[in-house]
């Protein structure tokens, strides 16, 4: 009976005891979902409150947008994008996810992610029309001297409905 019991602790402790968390240092993710910038105005986010606003009045890190244009009567084109608040810079780093990057990147720029113009691409379409992110993550060197990072995950709603943001983030350096 002695031996049944020991081996039966020694089978949970291997199965629940030993498990190791690698991640215990690993910054914390937060997740931001905007409103839906296609139909209403942009939204202005902040990484400090974790949330936007659509006046930008406040303090803002990162605008979320969506810019449409119609070439000819009647036909309305739609095309994403986001910038950095005014003199703060983003890098834009090659990575298939946000647990990918780790470091800050040496060299910032400021402009504006779109496919308006090639080199500033986040996203592509597929031949269903459907935005898909590109793998890339962007880090940002804030006004109060943090580096968040942040990959944007969907540009749909749970609904299906185009136009809403959902990014996951972390900071780097506090």
């Amino acid at each position: 009976m002695l031996k049944k019991t020991l081996l039966i602790t020694l089978a949970a402790f291997l199965m629940f005891g030993c498990e190791s968390d690698d991640n215990d240092d690993a910054p914390e993710t937060y997740s931001f979902v905007s409103d839906n910038v296609k139909t209403g105005p942009e939204n202005y986010f902040s990484f400090a409150d974790n949330s936007a606003d659509t006046l930008g009045t406040g303090s803002w890190d990162i605008m979320f947008a969506t810019f449409s244009f119609s070439p000819v009567p009647g036909m309305t084109i739609s095309s994403p994008y986001f910038m950095g608040a005014p003199d703060l810079g983003i890098a834009q780093v090659d990575a298939a996810s946000l647990d990918d990057v780790t470091e800050v990147p040496g060299s910032f720029s400021t402009g504006t992610f779109s496919t308006i113009e090639e080199e500033d691409n986040w996203y592509t379409t597929n031949d269903a029309h459907i935005v898909e992110a590109l793998d890339y993550v962007y880090v940002v060197n804030t006004a109060d001297g943090k580096y968040p990072a942040f990959e944007i995950t969907n540009y749909y709603s749970d609904m299906g409905e185009s136009g809403v943001y959902t990014i996951a983030w972390k900071y780097l350096s506090e």
